[in-house]
């Protein structure tokens, strides 16, 4: 793959991640737009509540910003297995 084709799936794999992340931070606030299902019956548990949209919205950027770990330098400075590990 040469680095064009590369940086370009780095790229995109980060706007995936964080296009993933953002409505589970909106849905941590309270905001019910797009939604599966009747964001009514959604438990008012505070623990399923940050587990299941701030923990989950969290780790969607993490992952977006790993992705740019193949496409900038600084990412160079991780352990080559680390990065096959995570990617996988």
């Amino acid at each position: 793959m040469n680095v064009k084709k590369r940086n370009r799936a780095g790229y995109i794999a980060c706007i995936c991640g964080l296009l993933y992340a953002l409505p589970h931070f909106w849905w941590g606030l309270g905001v019910s737009f797009g939604f599966p299902g009747d964001f009514a019956k959604v438990p008012d548990e505070l623990l399923s509540r940050v587990i299941g949209y701030w923990f989950m919205g969290v780790m969607a950027v993490l992952s977006a910003l790993f992705s740019l770990s193949f496409v900038y330098k600084w990412g160079d400075k991780l352990p080559r297995r680390l990065k096959i590990i995570l990617g996988l």
